[in-house]
């Protein structure tokens, strides 16, 4: 099995760290992103398949996992947001409706929902301002 998401001690698969200087209207600010496997514990078979059939791991421990992982973060970065951007169909939006259920159980982390292939499917990236006013309004 090809390990996706986090393992017990909340360390995820796929981890990346992206500093950028944003300018707006003459005002600079750093942005910090972070950006990976969804934090929960789930596996995908490797194969020659577009999106590969994933099984989420059921686990005592799950709570945990994503509690822990979003400690560590806090520690280290701050305030969080996190940006659910996977499909809401099929086996991703199982996904990620594990991944809601947990985050609802973090009152110290944002937590948004974006269904990106529905909203900016065949390259409508300008469908981006949906997403980027809902970030602005919480």
């Amino acid at each position: 099995m090809w390990r996706r998401g986090a393992n017990l001690d909340g360390d995820v698969a796929n981890f990346i760290e992206t500093e950028r200087l944003v300018e707006i209207e003459g005002f600079q600010s750093p942005l910090l992103q972070i950006r990976g496997s969804i934090r929960l514990l789930w596996e995908q078979i490797v194969d020659l398949r577009y999106k590969p059939q994933l099984r989420i791991i059921t686990h005592e421990q799950t709570s945990n996992v994503v509690e822990c992982h979003f400690f560590n973060l806090s520690q280290r970065y701050g305030e969080t947001m996190a940006v659910d951007l996977t499909d809401q169909h099929g086996d991703e939006g199982q996904l990620s409706t594990a991944f809601s259920a947990e985050m609802q159980n973090l009152p110290n982390v944002r937590y948004v929902s974006f269904d990106f292939h529905h909203v900016c499917g065949n390259s409508n990236f300008e469908n981006l301002k949906v997403l980027y006013e809902h970030l602005r309004a919480i």
